[in-house]
Order: structure tokens, then C-alpha cells, then sequence
């Protein structure tokens, strides 16, 4: 079991790892966004300057906006996973805090006993 101190410090470390990974969730959302709205232009140009039925020209615009989706399909995997990562270190970060906040309450809970000590616990209520 961890001291009082060391909950402490393990709630500042994951605090500043939280901070680190909410700033690269907030970066790969931005990046997601990008790539997203990259190929969604690339499809939507394309598939205006295409001539043939709805299904030639879906099959054309495929092609041509491939890499973009790939890019874009990546993109959107990289900030779930950072998302999940957040969502993760957030469950430690409360679980910590309620060791902590249950371990304080503990000490002190067995500090009024000690108090409690002069009175006389024989006495009906």
C-alpha cells in the first residue's frame, strides 16, 4: 500500500500525464479533421468532373481519392486510440483519487478513536 504522500505524488504524475495526452488527443482530433476534410473534397471534386452512371463514377472516385481515405481512415484510428488512452488515464486518476480520499479519511476516522478514548462507550445511547 502506498503512503499518503506517495497517492499524492502518483495523482500529480498522472494529473501531467493527462495534460500530455489531452494536448495530443486535442492535436490528432485537429489532424483527424485535416485528412477527414481532405478527401472528403478530393471525392466531392472528383466525382463532379466524372462523367458515366452513379456506380462508374463511384468506382473512378475510388481510385482517385484512395490515399486521402486511407490517410484520413488512419487518421481517425490514431485519435480513437489517443481518445481511449485519455479515457484510461482518467480511470487511474479517479481511482487514485479515492484511494487517497479514503485513506485520509481512514487517518482521521482513526484519530477521533483515539480521542474517543475518554469517553466512556459502555453508556446506552
Amino acid at each position: 500500500m502506498q503512503t499518503i504522500e506517495q497517492l499524492y505524488e502518483s495523482i500529480l504524475a498522472t494529473a501531467a500525464e493527462l495534460r500530455t495526452a489531452n494536448d495530443e488527443l486535442k492535436a490528432l482530433a485537429r489532424e483527424h479533421a485535416t485528412a477527414e476534410t481532405y478527401y472528403r473534397k478530393i471525392k466531392a471534386t472528383n466525382y463532379l468532373q466524372l462523367a458515366g452512371t452513379i456506380p462508374e463514377r463511384n468506382a473512378q472516385v475510388d481510385l482517385v481519392a484512395n490515399d486521402a481515405k486511407e490517410k484520413a481512415m488512419l487518421a481517425e484510428g490514431l485519435h480513437q486510440a489517443k481518445l481511449e488512452e485519455v479515457r484510461s488515464i482518467r480511470s487511474v486518476l479517479s481511482a487514485l483519487q479515492t484511494l487517497t480520499h479514503t485513506e485520509t479519511a481512514d487517518r482521521e476516522l482513526a484519530g477521533r478513536h483515539e480521542d474517543d478514548k475518554h469517553f466512556d462507550t459502555t453508556a446506552p445511547f
